[in-house]
């Protein structure tokens, strides 16, 4: 059901930082306890939300700002890894120009 949610969001950095906090919120839940993913449902929501949120970057370059929260943190499945890696690419090539 919240898969359904997430993909008739607008494609916007407003969504793009919503989905980001509710990564952040998840990923909270599951490493101080409150959250049981011994099903991988979560996990598997998580990734999901990656996905979008990858997405997002390619159809509007603008929603890579709300990655920004995502550098140097550990996560519990390392799912902010493909979003951190746009966020320097995006970064890099801002620099080179």
């Amino acid at each position: 059901m919240l898969s359904a949610i997430v993909s008739n969001l607008p494609v916007n950095k407003q969504s793009a930082e919503i989905l980001v906090k509710l990564l952040l919120r998840l990923d909270r839940k599951l490493r101080v306890g409150g959250v049981d993913d011994s099903n991988g449902i979560v996990g598997g929501f998580m990734n999901e939300v990656v996905s979008a949120l990858e997405e997002f970057a390619q159809i509007d370059p603008y929603c890579i700002k709300a990655f920004k929260s995502l550098a140097g943190i550990r996560t519990c499945f390392e799912w902010n890894e493909p979003l951190v890696r746009i966020l320097d690419e995006k970064t890099a090539t801002d620099y080179q120009k």
